[in-house]
């Protein structure tokens, strides 16, 4: 196996009233930040084990920790083509692991036992073990992404709102009808290579922002059990 591709990476939250804010001060970033390429809709299905293991991890305070979800693009939640991503954090660095799905499903026409078996069908031996205790769908979040960069591409932005999510961990087939009031959140995340972490650190300093610890599978989790 590759060595992991290591990121440095900084999260910011603040109320989506302020996000012309945020790009005005964008614009004058002393570091230039530009537009990296149009906005779009990200769509993530998380799984977690039926005691949630990954969402305790995250209380726990665990530094090295791990989520698992199937992300997809566009603005309707199906059919369904993406990838299943292992996304890792040791503290601020973070790196991915990603199994492309050649397949389409349609979460219209199936219940959730039978897609998990034909998920992981499509994906190789070492992901499928990695899946092992991963048992069932908890939610499916979706929200709209805007991406910035500096001029050289070392540090890029991402700026997420419009959160909305619907619960899974209850249901033998897909919800994707009931939602959640939508989260009016943004939720600001500075990116690079873990050897660029001082320039991430001096692109910070100029933002409006606080920053804030923020995931938004346990945000979303906790959210549909009504614990926020």
């Amino acid at each position: 196996m590759h060595a992991p591709d290591l990121r440095y990476e900084v999260k910011f939250t603040a109320p989506e009233a302020y996000l012309p804010k945020l790009r005005a001060g964008l614009r004058l970033h002393p570091m230039a930040f530009r537009r990296l390429h149009p906005p779009r809709w990200i769509n993530n299905l998380y799984l977690d084990s039926q005691d949630f293991t990954r969402l305790n991890q995250n209380y726990a305070g665990i530094s090295e920790r791990c989520k698992v979800r199937l992300r997809w693009y566009g603005e309707t939640l199906s059919p369904v083509r993406g990838t299943v991503e292992f996304k890792l954090k040791r503290d601020q660095l973070g790196w991915k692991r990603h199994y492309p799905v050649a397949r389409e499903f349609d979460l219209r026409s199936g219940n959730w036992s039978a897609f998990l078996v034909d998920l992981g069908r499509e994906l190789p031996p070492e992901a499928r073990v990695q899946m092992q205790n991963l048992t069932w769908p908890v939610l499916i979040n979706r929200y709209h992404r805007e991406y910035y960069a500096t001029p050289d591409r070392l540090i890029r932005l991402t700026v997420d709102c419009g959160q909305k999510f619907y619960g899974q961990w209850d249901r033998m087939w897909p919800n994707l009808r009931f939602s959640t009031q939508p989260l009016e959140l943004l939720v600001v995340e500075v990116k690079a290579p873990s050897h660029a972490s001082a320039r991430v650190r001096s692109a910070v300093q100029a933002l409006p922002l606080l920053r804030s610890k923020n995931s938004k599978y346990v945000s979303g989790t906790e959210r549909l059990l009504g614990l926020r």
